[in-house]
């Protein structure tokens, strides 16, 4: 996490089950998240579902309108993701 931190000029959020807040299911967040043009993945969904864990690590490398934002099941997925797109 410290390797995304040096290299994102603007923030960072990471979230662990944020549908919980909203008395929602894990189903329902997949449907919202992927209705707002972001894409999580069939085979991925179906993991997030089966594991019950949905997390997101959004962050701003550059500037504060420009992110990217990825999904997994565990923090160390999600981290892996965003090293392998800053390293890009």
């Amino acid at each position: 996490m410290k390797e995304i931190i040096k290299k994102c000029k603007c923030g960072i959020y990471l979230e662990v089950n944020r549908y919980r807040d909203y008395y929602d299911t894990i189903e329902v967040a997949i449907v919202e998240e992927n209705s707002q043009d972001e894409m999580i993945e069939p085979e991925l969904a179906e993991r997030m579902i089966k594991e019950n864990m949905f997390i997101s690590l959004q962050f701003y490398p550059d500037t504060p309108i420009g992110f990217y934002k990825v999904y997994g099941t565990s923090i160390e997925e999600v981290v892996k993701k965003a090293k392998e797109i800053l390293e890009e």
